[in-house]
């Protein structure tokens, strides 16, 4: 009896430490260093039309991948998931950093691709699971919130170390990601495997997806999924276009040295920052102006941002750029919070799959469409404005429907 007792302690701790180290691990999986010089990099080696291609295959890589992932998730497990995801992740900045060639940048988009699938859904169902097996579930929405905030500062160095050191070879910054990717591989391979029982651990792939659709009968959950295909649209828009936007601002033209990969380190780390402090404040903030005001307001934010930059070529633009990560600091806590109570645990890591599918589905056929309407042309200031006004009129388009349903959606709760 006592040793019994005594394992049973010994597995307590350790699923304790689950909750010790989910942060540095999502803080380091997140961490997205690349992200600064990204497109800068693309179009160094391959054609606009090329650049758009894999972003497109990434996202349509994302789409097929996405829920498979997230029903091998809740099948498998959570850390098994997340390793792969890890190992995957890893092999795609290594393939990033040692190739040149469109193939292989198009393999880095696929790993990629395998890395973030299994990723998404699982890592928050892991930290909603790790604080429900000792009765914390109510943690989970601060707790999401000041982890997102500690990511986002941590995000922002990195990105501004990889814009400096992308000025000596745009591949640096994926060296930089590289190396951060081994410690969360060293970070999540010591946690404790959790021991939740899984109702559905025999059903099959369809009966699964079945089930997890049907949450879409609850109107709440349904406004939240047409939220998630409007914002993945349209947040990325400013995140694709960003740095190609610097370059023909040309802001410094008295440095010896090319300048815009430093400038895009400077600036995607300033906004990082600014947005941490937000992401701090949004579970305050949605309890007192309420979540779907708050989620509104996420979207509306990017409007103005992606106005700016599809009408005006101007330094002025750079302050609304700076407030490029705000949507997603105020809305990705609250939404998780929102979210992970209304789905059993056997099918969480699928439905949130389901909705990330969602949204990249809708960008990587925007992007498609894109890539094939600027097939042979170059990224000048009248191709960007164009490529911008489309995610622009597609946000302004989903933020009517959505405001219009809102108050019905939620007026009873």
């Amino acid at each position: 009896m006592p040793s019994l007792l005594y394992g049973a302690t010994l597995k307590s701790k350790k699923a304790q430490n689950n909750l010790r180290l989910y942060p540095w691990f999502y803080v380091l999986f997140h961490c997205y260093a690349w992200a600064a010089v990204f497109f800068l990099y693309f179009s160094e080696r391959v054609t606009l039309q090329e650049v758009l291609s894999l972003e497109a295959l990434y996202y349509i890589a994302v789409v097929i991948l996405e829920v498979p992932s997230g029903y091998f998730s809740d099948v498998i497990g959570r850390k098994k998931t997340l390793v792969l995801a890890t190992i995957f992740q890893t092999v795609s900045y290594a393939l990033f950093f040692w190739g040149s060639h469109f193939f292989i940048l198009c393999l880095g988009q696929v790993f990629l691709a395998f890395a973030f699938s299994f990723a998404s859904g699982t890592d928050q169902s892991f930290h909603f699971e790790s604080l429900k097996l000792f009765k914390r579930e109510a943690e989970f929405g601060d707790r999401e919130s000041k982890i997102m905030k500690k990511a986002m500062l941590f995000r922002a160095i990195a990105q501004l170390c990889a814009g400096a050191l992308a000025v000596l070879s745009l591949r640096y910054a994926y060296g930089l990601s590289l190396l951060i990717s081994l410690i969360a591989l060293f970070i999540v391979v010591q946690f404790q495997t959790l021991e939740i029982k899984k109702v559905n651990q025999y059903v099959s792939f369809l009966k699964q997806l079945k089930t997890c659709f049907s949450y879409l009968k609850n109107p709440q959950l349904l406004w939240i999924t047409g939220f998630i295909f409007t914002f993945t649209i349209c947040t990325h828009f400013p995140y694709e276009f960003m740095q190609k936007y610097f370059a023909l601002l040309d802001v410094s033209k008295s440095f010896s040295f090319d300048e815009t990969p430093l400038v895009s380190g400077l600036i995607s780390s300033c906004a990082i920052f600014i947005a941490a402090f937000v992401a701090g404040k949004s579970i305050t903030l949605e309890k007192k102006i309420g979540f779907p005001c708050l989620i509104l307001l996420s979207l509306t934010i990017n409007g103005v941002i992606l106005l700016g930059m599809s009408y005006f070529l101007s330094v002025w633009v750079v302050a609304l750029i700076l407030m490029r990560s705000i949507p997603s600091a105020l809305s990705r806590s609250p939404l998780r919070a929102k979210i992970a109570p209304l789905i059993q645990d056997s099918e969480r890591a699928t439905y949130m799959s389901i909705n990330s599918l969602i949204g990249r589905l809708g960008y990587g056929v925007v992007l498609l469409g894109l890539s094939k309407a600027m097939a042979g042309q170059e990224m000048s200031w009248h191709s960007l404005s164009h490529l911008n006004q489309v995610g622009f009129y597609i946000l302004i388009f989903c933020l009517v429907i959505l405001s219009v349903f809102s108050r019905r959606v939620f007026s009873r709760f």
